[in-house]
């Protein structure tokens, strides 16, 4: 199996150590490696060569490989308030060979991962203790045959579902199995493109050989942070910053203004100093 000349790793950083800025910059710190490339996915899915990437041998199954990130969310302070999960889905071409070590290498999913990701979130508790109390109304229900307890209890079971689908939806990323040191020959970040850049992301490649004609088939696609494109789109956003900061301004001196023509300028600054 070829070795890998490079100690970048995307798994490493997938686990929701980091933000999305973070990634960037270790992307870019890494991108000298030929095992690391950075491409465009705004237009077309990128081509895979018809060779297997774990061993180099010509390929002649495909493997689906899911990928999940997750990622940090800072508003204020210092201390993260919020996780943002991202999956990500490729199919690439492999070997009849490696497709099978890769099968007997797969772990299988935990038999209580519904409740597992119902419990990643206090808002799943929460749904199954108030799912919990409707529950006794439908046996209020069931043993007395009465239609009124079954009503009621529609209720909690409504909000219980309701505080639970939002748990649901952002633990997704629990239902990706964990990757093989097969599949692992290839990785891929989620998208890494900020406002005003084409949609991109990059790909590692244990293979130097497979990551050479990776490049070579997608040599249109490639992506480059120092090109005029990628440092037009910084230079936008760095504009896009500074009007927001001229509005919020304008704004408060409006504000200011119309305080000091309503009460009077000499009672405007005499207040300030009550």
């Amino acid at each position: 199996m070829p070795a890998s000349t490079s100690q970048f790793s995307i798994r490493s950083l997938a686990s929701g150590g980091t933000t999305i800025e973070d990634l960037r910059r270790q992307v870019f710190d890494a991108s000298s490696s030929i095992n690391l490339i950075l491409l465009r996915c705004d237009q077309q899915p990128p081509t895979f060569p018809a060779i297997c990437p774990n061993c180099e041998a010509p390929s002649t199954q495909s493997l689906t490989i899911k990928r999940s990130f997750i990622f940090l969310i800072y508003s204020d302070g210092d201390s993260p308030n919020d996780s943002l999960s991202v999956v990500d889905t490729y199919t690439i071409p492999i070997c009849s060979n490696c497709l099978q070590q890769h099968k007997t290498q797969q772990l299988p999913l935990s038999h209580f991962l519904p409740l597992k990701r119902i419990l990643s979130g206090s808002q799943g508790f929460a749904g199954l203790v108030v799912i919990a109390i409707s529950g006794l109304f439908f046996k209020e229900a069931l043993n007395h045959l009465r239609l009124f307890p079954f009503v009621l209890g529609c209720f909690p079971l409504l909000i219980g579902l309701g505080l639970i689908r939002p748990v649901w939806r952002k633990s997704q990323h629990m239902t990706i199995p964990q990757p093989t040191p097969t599949d692992l020959a290839v990785d891929f970040t989620p998208a890494l493109s900020l406002d005003y850049e084409p949609n991109w992301r990059s790909f590692y490649f244990r293979s130097q050989l497979y990551a050479a004609h990776f490049r070579q088939a997608n040599n249109s696609e490639l992506w480059d942070p120092k090109s005029h494109e990628a440092k037009s789109a910084a230079a936008q956003r760095r504009k896009a910053t500074n009007r927001s900061s001229w509005i919020v301004g304008a704004v408060l001196l409006a504000i200011l203004a119309a305080l000091i023509w309503f009460e009077g300028p000499i009672s405007f600054f005499t207040s300030l100093f009550d």
